[in-house]
């Protein structure tokens, strides 16, 4: 075991389910009851065809409410995930590690 005595940094983790994300939205809605829910601060709403809307910056709250409310199969779109800007050398302190 290696042991650092410097004071280590606590990082953050976060659930990849919870960035944001965008999706497309299938279902019998008319377009302005989901952009009811929707507002640029929150996510944006584009409607690609019939009953079919391409659904951006949706997090994991603003999903669920949307589920809960109307009739929408979301699926996430590949690639669109909404990480977070990391400077590239963020983590300062050594960390302890064990083999």
């Amino acid at each position: 075991m290696i042991r650092n005595q410097k004071r280590s940094v606590s990082l953050t983790v976060t659930r990849f389910d919870q960035l944001p994300q965008t999706y497309l939205g299938i279902g019998p809605v008319a377009p302005e009851a989901v952009k009811y829910y929707a507002n640029e601060a929150d996510f944006s709403v584009k409607t690609i065809a019939d009953d079919c809307y391409q659904i951006t910056g949706l997090s994991a709250v603003k999903r669920k409410k949307l589920r809960a409310n109307l009739p929408l199969t979301l699926i996430p779109i590949a690639g669109t995930t909404d990480w977070k800007q990391v400077n590239e050398n963020s983590i300062t302190s050594p960390i302890n590690v064990a083999i």
